[in-house]
């Protein structure tokens, strides 16, 4: 017997879920994602629990947030025991950085597009003595992109950190490619899947990566705080945790002997706010409720809309490629005699648009979540042809 198809949300019913879309038009999912109302009755539910009952609740709690541990292993293709929690992507790349072995000489590529919780930690590490900081151009072509990593990689190349996602210009990188070049010369590879887990399906195992850092708060639209990272099985003691306490050794511990967990588990320690991380599992049911399919069809058909409208805004330049396959929900443009922040005041003052702006690059950005409508991206495009020709 067929299964019957699912029926599409709809999309006016679901934004009734979210109260600041009365007031605000929210294109910004990429700096934070917006909780539906279910999601958020769950967090205050699974926190309030704790609160209310505290140790009483204490391994209830543990093995709720690690039922989420499983939900979000599941989501990405790893096993339970390769993920550890903590409150960031950020979090997850400054455990690879410090956690890794150096050898004097060693080098990390990085691209010329990433976020702070990417660029700020190895350039840190490096003025600490750690790995030569090399950076590559990434390219809307995934063969230059290619060809760029390439170029810089020695026999001193020990790991190639990048985003999946450009969060600059929504350029998504050919992470497999990058991965299996890397796998070939023994090079390790960390990606930062801030701007990707959420938009379109991960499969970390598919991938090939080492390390695979991500958030509960972008395009999970779950809580804030939450974040988690993939750690290959056979990784794992390659990465020193640069921070114990209770949890991260096997018990009974043996202070003699100190054995670590064997797991991703290692990585966390004392009393967390087991709620917050239980309350992703009610984000992840929300948008599976949704449907996947539909919730990454949404997004690109939004992003599509958008770019298609954008060529309307004179001398504005699309910096974002148009084919969802290298692309995301992150649509970024610039024109020339208008800095960022300048088209950003003018969106919010004149009608009340959140966007994002990188300063240094006069970059101006636009998130199209899948409760956004073409409404609103119409209204965007015509605050910005009055913002040209004032």
């Amino acid at each position: 017997m067929n299964e019957l198809k699912r029926a599409e949300p709809d999309v006016a019913a679901l934004r009734r879920g979210f109260p600041v879309l009365e007031r605000v038009v929210y294109l910004n999912t990429g700096t934070a994602g917006i909780a539906a109302a279910p999601v958020m009755a769950k967090l205050w539910e699974e926190v309030s629990l704790f609160e209310a009952e505290g140790e009483v609740r204490y391994h209830e709690m543990q093995d709720r947030m690690d039922a989420a541990r499983a939900r979000i292993a599941t989501l990405i293709g790893a096993e339970a025991d390769e993920v550890t929690f903590n409150r960031n992507a950020t979090d997850g790349v400054d455990l690879v950085a410090w956690g890794v072995q150096w050898k004097e000489g060693d080098e990390a590529i990085i691209s010329d597009q990433e976020h702070p919780a990417m660029n700020h930690p190895w350039h840190y590490l490096q003025a600490w003595g750690g790995p030569k900081v090399r950076v590559f151009a990434i390219n809307p072509d995934p063969e230059t992109t290619l060809a760029n990593i390439r170029a810089l990689l020695t026999p001193r190349t020990r790991i190639i950190a990048s985003s999946h996602v450009s969060c600059q210009t929504g350029i998504r990188i050919p992470a497999k490619e990058v991965c299996d070049l890397a796998r070939e010369r023994g090079i390790l590879v960390l990606l930062d899947g801030a701007q990707a887990v959420g938009q379109f399906p991960v499969d970390v195992k598919a991938l090939g990566c080492d390390f695979y850092t991500s958030n509960g708060h972008k395009w999970l639209h779950g809580p804030k705080g939450t974040g988690f990272l993939y750690l290959r099985q056979e990784r794992l003691d390659e990465v020193c945790p640069t921070q114990v306490g209770a949890g991260s050794f096997v018990r009974p511990v043996d202070l003699h002997n100190i054995r670590l967990m064997p797991s991703a588990r290692r990585y966390e320690y004392g009393t967390r706010s087991y709620g917050t991380y239980a309350a992703l599992t009610a984000a992840i049911d929300y948008l599976a409720g949704l449907g996947w399919d539909w919730v990454e069809q949404r997004m690109a058909h939004l992003s599509s809309y958008l770019k298609a409208r954008l060529a309307e805004v004179p001398t504005l330049t699309l910096l974002t490629p148009h084919q969802w396959e290298l692309s995301s929900a992150l649509v970024s443009f610039s024109i020339p005699g208008k800095t960022a922040q300048e088209m950003a005041d003018f969106l919010w003052n004149t009608s009340k648009i959140r966007s994002r702006t990188f300063p240094d690059k006069g970059i101006l950005r636009i998130s199209t979540a899948y409760f956004n409508t073409e409404s609103e991206l119409d209204l965007l495009l015509k605050t910005l042809l009055r913002m040209v020709r004032s």
